[in-house]
């Protein structure tokens, strides 16, 4: 987007509104992940699936 572009929005409650772009931003830092080929929740997983004798 470029600067001064208006970007409008509408909240939860069905409001709208815009915002004006500007500034100036900088990159912090970068991230890289990775899976473990042999991860055994390579899907993720739910609650169920690590405590299903106790939520039972």
């Amino acid at each position: 987007m470029a600067g001064g572009a208006t970007v409008f929005q509408r909240a939860i409650t069905g409001s709208r509104f815009a915002c004006a772009l500007g500034g100036q931003a900088w990159i912090r830092g970068l991230t890289r992940m990775g899976l473990d080929p042999d991860a055994a929740f390579q899907q993720g997983f739910a609650r169920s699936d690590t405590w299903s004798g106790v939520l039972a």
